[in-house]
């Protein structure tokens, strides 16, 4: 009865769990955030194995089957997410727990600030996290969008945490730019379901036909989600939320949040919308990712601050994910390691992108600044970060053996099987731009200072969550078969290119 129930448990805990630490205070607040973490990490492994053992399973909230009642679906995709949310959820509450708390003089006034911060932090998170699970697990895309705004609005509310003017500032542009990819996604919601009279996604997909109304609910539904996922040209929020807001935050927003919106797109276009979408749409996607994949990295590279140049990142990162959709709607015989490889990819990046910002955060955090010209032996004064940073900018660049490499090898030779060669050139293009602002970083952080220079002042909490989510991004390398036979569960594209290289 437990396991037939599990999914509704890592639904409601979080939501539980954020009202008692807002209700119960800061102290405890805290304590119940890293219990929660944990057994939300449980229970999502233990979904994973029964998903691996039984095979993919729905869920009808109530006994009500759809399309009357709220269903709950769960299979390789949907495990998949659910698991690496849990990991860099808790490695991001342990990291947060150090980060507010960490300063040892409880009358220093940055002190206090960053403990009226926490108060409000836990509750937030874990409400966002329970949004997460919620747009995972659930089979009707009108529940996915009360989803998309409870991670939506906690978001905002994350990035204004500290309270100053400009965090203010970026957290009202992501407002009204996600209250507008919101709406669009809904007046796209009410187009499917004045043609079809449903909204459950298993539905959908025997229902839908390639006809104007569908065509026009497609293309709304698409455009809200491109803006949550930062997609160029609806970019520009993405920079300023991570440049303003505090570490853990920008860790969540670059690692779960717009994961979160590209999980919606690959399920609702592979899946609900399978029959409408075209190839023709799917090679937009991928010229709007190719922009992203150098443009982002060229804008990274120009930047003087760390945490600005991950932002950037980020946004280049977001156009390999795309690069998914033009492989797929392709209808070749490379279908099955577009899809392995754009998802997979997804996952690594924010493992690695958690590590790094994690890293930023713990440089401003004990220097009160990020200016990467002026981080001259940091390497000395904070090794444990800088070999973080090292660890997880290998997957972002896509070498051996990390995750990053596993997904971008498998986007290359799904490119090559479909024909589409060019997006091969752009993967490599992006890969060594990603380089250069890597290894620009650590350039400057190996070199030499003065004599009797100390070690940074850092939690170890904070050190211990960054190394630990860039050493799960290189170990996503070596245990590609596990997570990759997972996403082949209830899969919507074919695998037979892939007979060879997953067992």
């Amino acid at each position: 009865m437990f396991d037939t129930h599990l999914p509704v448990w890592i639904i409601v805990l979080p939501f539980f769990t954020s009202l008692v630490c807002f209700m119960t205070g800061r102290r405890i607040g805290t304590q119940v955030g890293f219990i929660s973490a944990l057994i939300l990490m449980i229970l999502t492994f233990v979904l994973g194995m029964n998903l691996h053992a039984n095979g993919s399973m729905r869920y009808a909230m109530g006994g009500w089957a759809s399309p009357l009642g709220i269903g709950i679906q769960v299979d390789g995709l949907t495990a998949v997410m659910l698991i690496f949310t849990a990991i860099a959820g808790s490695c991001i509450s342990v990291y947060a727990s150090g980060y507010f708390r960490g300063r040892a003089d409880p009358c220093n006034d940055k002190r206090q600030q960053y403990l009226k911060m926490e108060r409000y932090f836990w509750p937030i998170w874990l409400f966002a996290w329970g949004g997460l699970n919620v747009l995972f697990l659930s089979a009707d895309i009108f529940n996915i969008y009360v989803a998309l705004e409870i991670i939506s609005f906690s978001a905002i509310a994350l990035v204004a945490l500290k309270g100053s003017l400009e965090s203010l500032l970026a957290a009202t542009r992501y407002f009204y730019l996600t209250l507008l990819g919101s709406l669009v996604y809904l007046l796209g919601v009410s187009f499917l379901y004045s043609a079809y009279g449903t909204l459950d996604i298993a539905l959908l997909k025997e229902v839908a036909t390639p006809d104007v109304v569908s065509a026009i609910a497609v293309a709304l539904i698409t455009i809200g989600l491109l803006i949550k996922t930062s997609l160029f040209p609806m970019h520009f929020w993405l920079p300023p939320a991570h440049a303003n807001s505090p570490a853990p935050v920008s860790a969540i927003l670059s690692s779960l949040v717009v994961m979160g919106a590209f999980y919606l797109l690959v399920r609702l276009w592979f899946g609900s919308f399978a029959a409408i979408v075209t190839p023709t749409a799917g090679q937009l996607l991928g010229v709007l990712g190719c922009i992203c994949i150098v443009g982002g990295a060229w804008m990274a590279i120009r930047q003087e601050r760390l945490k600005m140049m991950l932002a950037y990142s980020t946004i280049a990162q977001i156009g390999y994910m795309f690069l998914l959709f033009p492989l797929i709607t392709a209808h070749t015989i490379g279908q099955g390691f577009a899809w392995s490889g754009g998802i997979y990819f997804s996952i690594a990046h924010a493992c690695a992108k958690a590590a790094a910002f994690m890293v930023a955060g713990a440089i401003m955090y004990a220097l009160g600044h990020d200016r990467i010209q002026d981080l001259q032996g940091l390497a000395k004064m904070f090794p444990i970060g800088v070999f973080a940073f090292a660890i997880a900018g290998t997957s972002l660049m896509g070498l051996p053996p990390s995750g990053g490499f596993i997904g971008k090898w498998m986007l290359l030779k799904a490119a090559m099987l479909s024909g589409q060669w060019w997006y091969a050139v752009f993967m490599l293009i992006g890969s060594v731009l990603s380089a250069f602002y890597i290894f620009r970083f650590l350039e400057i952080a190996f070199q030499k200072v003065p004599e009797g220079t100390q070690r940074m002042q850092v939690p170890q909490r904070m050190r211990f969550a960054a190394l630990t989510m860039a050493c799960i991004a290189v170990a996503l390398g070596l245990i590609a078969i596990v997570p990759l036979e997972i996403l082949k569960i209830d899969s919507p594209v074919s695998f037979k290119s892939m007979e060879g290289f997953v067992r």
